[in-house]
């Protein structure tokens, strides 16, 4: 593998996406989904004064039971968490959690998948190994996925007014949330990296996700807590826990995420390797 490849294929994808009308609709979607975020957040702190968003308010209490029925957090670290920080904050947070598996998934759907299809592979092997070209079609998707995100959040941000944000330690918690967003979405890009090796196709990779997160879904749903482990098989199960500042709450998440995201670039690279020309 050549380092300077890796380099060069991932700012290539990122300028790939960005060029290309599948990178334009999801940069589109990207825009309307947190459009409407920062729409929505701006009434909220039009409408109520700063001193009625605080961890004694109505929003407050929205945010809790969101929180608390989709992280399952214990109620002290629940607690501590709308303290700490602004519940227009961990609003935010939470907002950018819940959207995450379906843009990382939507924006990388297509890494390599017609590259194999149109058999345009044979031609970019001729200046660069398949490890380079497979890892810097992911991290090109991941560095996408990280610019859009950035500006995403800063418009949301600019929306609600950054007076509202809490100063430094408030900046310094999105930061923090852009960051745990980041590790979220690598494990759904590698899935992608490893459906699109498989398929040869981006809408089938696209499908073949979207119908792995559904039928997991509704099979955890209908079987009950005793089937819980499924959820493991989609790369964001326990997504949400993310949310808590102390590591052992969130660090199982955070490892389980990481496993995911080898495991998936390594089964993925296998079939990539053997992909006929």
């Amino acid at each position: 593998m050549s380092t300077r490849a890796l380099r060069v294929v991932a700012s290539y994808e990122v300028e790939r996406l960005v060029r290309s009308p599948h990178g334009a609709a999801v940069l589109l979607l990207f825009v309307t989904l947190y459009g409407w975020a920062a729409w929505s957040l701006r009434r909220i702190a039009e409408t109520f004064p700063v001193a009625n968003l605080g961890q004694d308010s109505e929003f407050a209490a929205a945010v809790s039971r969101f929180v608390a029925q989709a992280a399952g957090l214990k109620d002290d670290a629940l607690s501590g968490l709308l303290r700490d920080h602004p519940p227009l904050l961990v609003a935010i947070f939470a907002l950018s959690v819940m959207l995450t598996p379906l843009l990382a998934i939507l924006l990388s759907s297509d890494q390599t998948a017609t590259d194999i299809r149109t058999r345009h592979l044979r031609f970019l092997l001729l200046r660069t190994d398949r490890l380079s070209l497979y890892l810097g079609r992911f991290a090109g998707s991941l560095a996408a996925f990280a610019i859009a995100q950035a500006v995403a959040v800063a418009a949301v941000v600019i929306a609600i007014s950054p007076a509202r944000v809490g100063g430094t330690e408030g900046f310094l918690y999105l930061f923090r949330g852009y960051v745990t967003v980041l590790l979220l979405a690598a494990p759904c890009v590698a899935l992608m990296a490893a459906l699109d090796a498989l398929s040869a196709q981006a809408t089938r990779a696209l499908m073949l996700a979207l119908l792995l997160w559904v039928a997991l879904a509704i099979a955890v749903a209908a079987a009950g807590p005793d089937f819980q482990f499924l959820d493991y098989g989609f790369p964001t199960a326990g997504k949400y826990r993310v949310l808590a500042d102390r590591a052992s709450d969130m660090a199982p998440t955070l490892a389980f995420q990481a496993i995911y995201a080898a495991a998936a670039l390594a089964l993925g690279f296998v079939r990539f390797r053997r992909r006929d020309l």
